[in-house]
């Protein structure tokens, strides 16, 4: 992405992601960057995008996206919008927001409804059972 385009996040998620570095021992050491690419990947796997309500722009920036990060980026923006999305970085940004938007209130609603102990265990479980179907289809 060669502009450097602003990833913001709405208003009244700011301190929904301040929460989940303190109180969520797996994303107590993750930046800005790495929350809000896990927030988006939540809020696509539950179809979960929701429109923002009022951004706060100062969240993070395309320059701080790995190109793994980059390349999940336009992967949504073409599932989502199709490939004439891939033209326009604003709108691959736009969606990806979107998802975060949706995937940092569902995680905390989840978070909130089970203790943190509980919540972090249903987590992991459920990473080793993608990881399992991950690797079962590549091994087929």
């Amino acid at each position: 992405m060669p502009e450097d385009i602003i990833i913001g996040i709405d208003n009244a998620d700011v301190p929904l992601y301040e929460k989940l570095k303190k109180e969520v021992l797996l994303f107590g050491d993750q930046g800005n960057t790495e929350l809000l690419m896990f927030a988006i990947g939540y809020g696509y796997k539950h179809n979960k995008p929701l429109p923002l309500r009022a951004k706060y722009s100062g969240f993070t920036r395309t320059k701080y996206l790995k190109p793994d990060d980059l390349a999940l980026l336009k992967a949504l923006a073409l599932q989502v919008g199709g490939i004439e999305t891939l033209k326009d970085q604003s709108r691959m940004v736009e969606i990806a927001e979107k998802y975060a938007h949706g995937g940092i209130q569902l995680l905390m609603q989840e978070i909130g409804s089970s203790s943190l102990d509980s919540f972090e265990i249903d987590f992991e479980l459920s990473l080793s059972q993608h990881y399992d179907t991950i690797t079962n289809v590549q091994n087929s």
